[in-house]
């Protein structure tokens, strides 16, 4: 099954997972709504690319796929796209040392400036 990961994503972003964020985005409202309330059945490429572009993301960052029995796909293409969606680990820096939170900030530099 794939499902969307917006809520999170958005959280991600420093954003309150709310319809109306997604509306001023160019988000339809009642698209938006059932964006938001886990239930979507489908999304538009339209929205999709617009989420995409919106929140600087892949497809791959708003689709999660859940398999039923994960061992049997571990070399289906789509096993890549099972991870679980992780939140920025907010609570997990709060609890870090001036030290710590000095390395961890370096480590997010080298990151980012990889993917440059």
């Amino acid at each position: 099954m794939i499902t969307l990961t917006l809520r999170e994503l958005m959280v991600q972003k420093g954003l309150k997972p709310r319809v109306f964020e997604l509306v001023k985005r160019g988000i339809g409202y009642n698209a938006a709504r059932h964006y938001l309330s886990g239930k979507a059945k489908s999304i538009k490429f339209e929205d999709l690319y617009t989420l995409c572009l919106t929140f600087n993301c892949t497809p791959k960052e708003l689709l999660q796929v859940t398999f039923d029995n994960p061992k049997l796909f571990e070399n289906h293409p789509l096993y890549d796209w099972s991870h679980p969606f992780l939140i920025f680990p907010i609570e997990e820096l709060m609890e870090l040392t001036p030290t710590q939170m000095a390395k961890a900030q370096l480590a997010l530099r080298q990151i980012k400036n990889e993917e440059k």
